[in-house]
């Protein structure tokens, strides 16, 4: 049994969850507006890592 966050995050489900979250999140904020900083920023990323996830859906910035 899972007892804390932390090991929850560890958890293979829990990292692809999470991948898959950012994968649609992260074109909808850019296309609105938002910097590619803030949203590394709020969802605790790197701008690298967020950049990357962006050109993978077509996004240039």
């Amino acid at each position: 049994m899972l007892g804390t966050k932390a090991e929850l995050r560890k958890t293979r489900f829990y990292q692809e969850t999470e991948e898959e979250i950012h994968s649609e999140v992260i074109p909808v904020l850019l296309t609105s507006g938002m910097s590619l900083s803030e949203i590394a920023k709020r969802l605790d990323i790197s701008v690298k890592r967020a950049k990357l996830i962006a050109a993978s859906a077509g996004i240039e910035v």
